[in-house]
């Protein structure tokens, strides 16, 4: 995430709507990781998943293997 919004600038990196998935996906991570163990916001862990099936959409080899 960093690297694309140095590479990019941040409006490029914001422009795109998958990039802010996967940005808030980070986001959430760091709040899960160095906040209170008990939170609530562990049910988002789900969302990961999702950056999966957006890899495996554009990599048809992978999606044979799954």
């Amino acid at each position: 995430m960093l690297f694309k919004i140095i590479a990019g600038g941040i409006f490029k990196y914001i422009s795109n709507p998958l990039n802010i998935f996967d940005g808030s996906i980070v986001i959430i991570s760091f709040i899960e990781l160095y906040g209170q163990g008990n939170s609530g916001l562990s049910v988002l862990r789900t969302f990961r998943l999702l950056r999966v099936i957006k890899i495996v959409r554009f990599l048809p080899a992978l999606r044979r293997q799954l």
